[in-house]
């Protein structure tokens, strides 16, 4: 394990609390916003708010990037399935609508014009398949910025949106050198300080325990196959 990739726990903050903190969730929402979209930290809010979309809301990457940008000054507007809505507004998120809903470009950019201090140029899209990409493209309209966590469709029409993929392995194993001394630095001094300001709080998400230890993990990851881990995390103590 290189020391890049480890950060100093707070006195008293719980094991089962810091395990989604140090993984690849909140590293990967840390460089697609302040490492490609040049969002600021929670520091440096911005002056004036304005709209962010976030795609997949309820995801591992999309709670904390809704958590983060909102601390960073801005309006988040996300998409989740209606289950998870109060989870999402209780991370900070302006606005919520339904993914499954035939009209959800138009609710977003109706929102953006009434509520959200508009235009929105910006979008983390955590899903990144089964159509999202497009639909994420429709909602910024030209000039936007999408970020993907997998590669975009080839055959895509961008309508003049800028799609960039990122991969969090690109700072993890020196693919990229700057993305690994940013990354290098956030686990060094940002977050430590995030969680010492109290902004980033123990169980800032939904925790699924599971206290056997290692006999317990195959209950995990079946938990995960199963494809129920939407809206919380999974952390298994170890005795």
């Amino acid at each position: 394990m290189e020391l890049s990739r480890v950060w100093l726990m707070p006195q008293g903050f719980p094991f089962e609390d810091a395990a989604p903190m140090g993984g690849v969730a909140l590293s990967t929402a840390v460089q697609a916003l302040r490492h490609r979209l040049g969002l600021p930290f929670v520091f440096e809010p911005i002056s004036s708010p304005k709209p962010f979309l976030v795609w997949g809301g309820s995801s591992g990457v999309g709670m904390f990037a809704i958590k983060l940008a909102t601390l960073s000054g801005y309006k988040v507007v996300t998409v989740a399935s209606k289950r998870n809505w109060d989870l999402v507004k209780s991370l900070g998120a302006s606005a919520v609508f339904d993914y499954n809903d035939h009209e959800v470009i138009a609710h977003i950019q109706n929102w953006v014009r009434e509520e959200g201090n508009g235009p929105l140029t910006q979008c983390l899209d955590t899903i990144s398949e089964h159509g999202s990409v497009e639909k994420c493209v429709a909602a910024l309209g030209e000039g936007g910025t999408l970020i993907t966590l997998l590669p975009p469709p080839e055959d895509i029409n961008a309508n003049g949106v800028k799609i960039s993929y990122t991969l969090l392995t690109t700072a993890s194993h020196r693919r990229n050198v700057d993305d690994f001394e940013r990354m290098a630095k956030w686990n060094r001094e940002i977050l430590p300080k995030y969680l010492d300001s109290g902004k980033l709080y123990k169980s800032l998400v939904p925790l699924k325990l599971y206290t056997g230890g290692l006999e317990d993990l195959p209950e995990a990851l079946d938990y995960v196959r199963q494809g129920k881990t939407s809206g919380q995390k999974l952390v298994v103590l170890l005795k």
